[in-house]
């Protein structure tokens, strides 16, 4: 009876391990029975043997099984969300996922905070009974219209994929940005509800000044000007990415020419994985911190756990060091942390409530010990030489936040593209990270797209495969990058191959009178024959997303000519999307 109680109250797989060592036993024991009734007198030596075989490896054996038992004792007990035992007191109950996202510079840092809260709200055997992830936003812009467009809409082709379950709440950097969010929805009678609850910190943007840096700044001083800042070659994290970094733009660009924009946004972003939001930036810097001679705009509570070498982005090595001098950037505003809870037709009111609690309690424990300024703009920073805040800057309008995100989307030369798809049996072949790459040509394809913008720029698809170039099967509404990006999703593979410079100078054809255009193939390399091109006024770039590099012998001949290049995706592809995009716009 003991036994069979302890085996119902272990785990489905512990219980199973010791039914099955039960029946191996009992199977050996019904072998040497069975031989005992056939042959009674050879069975008889073998049956002693056994037995005292038995009886010799008893205190072995029973040691064994207490080991094994207290084994599964221990594994049998839950684990909390957070890591830490649940108890003995069984397994906990299921519990509500809550989903949060925010900019890609604060996802470390919310992260650990929604791990935290859960396992302050746990019960005392240590079950939670809420579970809170934290993803970085989509692009602002594909952020906004999951809002007004995908996310509403059920079942939208492909759009999760792209960027990812809809959140059950979102941690905005801006009022601005959750004003411009709820004008989206309400434009086209949105099903879903922004519940802003409020803002539960303010944080300032902070120019982070390395030693090589520091002779352009003036000593005793705690705020310089844009002109400043951008004279020492200021670096900003990509603000169509970050609502802070967008939000810095608004001083930045205060009365530039628009005809320079292209060049200062060349000028102000890295193009590699490492200028996409500013925790990567500050990575970048503590693993440099000596060597660096360009400062920084980040928000200020990252600077403050940089300083204080506290983890606050995915730095392989030491986070930082006191080093870095902060500024404030003069005419920059505040940036106002607000939890949004987001409302679905499905969204039930518990899940509303954990929201609403989340919010309480990341304003009153945890933002004001990591870094964060409270809802007047007062902190403390023991040991940092942090600021006062801006308190004279008017925070900016939703028409200015998404004027200048409109504004910077289009700050790259004019780029009309012919993008053309290798939709052949083999694009649908696993590769090694289990990625088809068809699958990674479509994400390469949408960061790109993602980049482009409708009013200046020009897009056409088309797919090749059983020897011809055609249109994608969902047609185009327009030659945008929107409108491709939607045909970009639904891309049916065939049988057949068609060699690159026949699929270039078709492509080609199809640009029109587009001036300048851009052919780019998007091809895994296998088995396409390939000649030599001459397409004067037509630039052609090969992007294998396959195992094959670009020393594949069968380009020779097409990568020749002056106005051809190629590009390996073997990395992510977004990133690979972003340094060919720069690459493509630098004089």
């Amino acid at each position: 009876m003991a036994l069979a109680t302890f085996v119902a109250d272990r785990p489905l797989w512990g219980a199973g391990l010791i039914g099955c060592a039960l029946l191996a036993a009992a199977w050996v024991a019904r072998k040497k029975v069975a031989r005992a009734l056939r042959k009674p007198r050879e069975a008889a030596g073998e049956l002693l043997a056994w037995a005292g075989g038995v009886v010799a490896s008893g205190a072995a054996g029973l040691a064994g099984l207490v080991v094994g038992v207290l084994v599964l004792a221990a594994a049998s007990v839950p684990l909390a969300a957070d890591g830490s035992l649940r108890g003995t007191g069984g397994i906990c109950p299921p519990t509500l996922q809550i989903r949060v996202v925010t900019a890609p510079e604060g996802v470390e840092l919310f992260d650990r905070a929604g791990r935290e809260f859960a396992r302050d709200v746990a019960d005392e055997s240590g079950c939670s009974p809420i579970r809170i992830s934290t993803d970085a936003m989509p692009p602002l812009k594909d952020f906004y219209a999951g809002f007004a467009r995908e996310w509403a809409v059920p079942r939208a082709p492909g759009y999760l994929e792209l960027t990812g379950p809809r959140p059950d709440a979102w941690i905005a950097a801006t009022s601005a940005s959750v004003r411009l969010a709820e004008q989206r929805v309400e434009n086209v009678a949105s099903k879903v509800v922004l519940d802003d609850l409020g803002t539960f910190a303010t944080s300032e943007l902070v120019i982070a000044v390395p030693p090589q840096a520091a002779p352009a700044f003036p000593d005793g001083e705690t705020h310089v000007s844009a002109e400043m800042a951008k004279a020492a070659h200021l670096l900003r994290p990509r603000a169509d990415l970050s609502e802070s970094a967008l939000a810095g733009s608004l001083a930045l660009y205060r009365g530039a020419a628009r005809s320079a924009d292209a060049a200062t946004e060349r000028e102000l972003t890295l193009p590699e994985a490492a200028g996409r939001d500013a925790a990567s930036l500050l990575c970048r810097l503590g693993a440099r911190l000596e060597l660096e001679r360009r400062p920084l705009l980040v928000p200020e509570y990252l600077f403050a756990a940089f300083s204080r070498g506290e983890r606050f982005g995915r730095c392989p090595g030491q986070p930082g060091g006191p080093a870095a001098v902060p500024y404030t950037l003069e005419g920059g505003p505040r940036l106002e942390y607000k939890v949004i809870s987001v409302r679905w037709p499905d969204h039930s009111a518990d899940r509303s409530a954990w929201v609403a609690r989340y919010k309480d309690w990341l304003e009153k424990e945890w933002a004001p010990g990591n870094g964060f300024r409270d809802t007047e703009g007062k902190g403390s920073f023991p040991g940092l030489s942090l600021a006062d805040t801006n308190d004279d800057v008017v925070p900016a309008g939703p028409g200015d936040y998404a004027a200048m995100l409109d504004r910077l989307l289009m700050a790259h030369p004019e780029t009309s593209v012919v993008l053309a798809v290798d939709t052949s049996l083999t694009m649908d072949n696993a590769l090694l990270d289990g990625v088809s790459p068809l699958r990674r040509a479509q994400q390469f394809g949408t960061a790109l797209l993602g980049r482009l913008h409708g009013d200046t720029d020009s897009v056409r698809l088309r797919l090749f495969s059983q020897g011809t170039v055609r249109p994608p099967p969902t047609p185009q509404t327009a030659d945008t990058p929107e409108a491709a990006a939607v045909s970009l999703r639904n891309l049916p593979l065939s049988r057949g191959d068609v060699p690159l410079d026949q699929v270039a100078r078709e492509a080609a054809e199809t640009a029109g009178a587009w001036h300048d255009p851009v052919v780019v193939i998007l091809t895994d390399g296998t088995r396409l024959p390939t000649g030599r091109i001459d397409l004067p006024g037509v630039r052609v770039e090969v992007v294998l997303v396959g195992e094959e590099d670009c020393d594949l012998p069968a380009l020779e001949m097409l990568l020749d000519g002056e106005q051809t290049g190629c590009v390996w995706v073997n990395q992510d592809p977004v990133v690979a999307a972003d340094r060919f995009l720069d690459r493509l716009w630098r004089p």
